[in-house]
């Protein structure tokens, strides 16, 4: 895997976590409890993916990461309907 397939890999998902965050947030639509437990979500797998130091690990960051970002572009789609 070259160095920019990993920045792709490691980048993408967080940076779509984040910008899916904020923009609900803005939009208010997750309650304060919600918003906490993701919040706490987004940086236990960043911190999975940043500070792994086995390849597993580094998969579990990066799959918790994706999930998110799954689970905030569902949660924005279903509140825009």
């Amino acid at each position: 895997m070259s160095l920019r397939d990993y920045l792709q890999l490691f980048w993408a998902p967080a940076i779509a976590s984040a910008l899916l965050l904020i923009l609900l947030w803005a939009q208010n639509e997750l309650s304060r409890r919600v918003t906490w437990f993701v919040i706490g979500w987004f940086l236990l797998a960043l911190a999975a993916q940043y500070l792994a130091t086995s390849t597993g690990v580094w998969i579990l960051g990066l799959a918790s990461q994706t999930a998110l970002a799954i689970f905030l572009l569902l949660k924005q789609h279903v509140s825009g309907l």
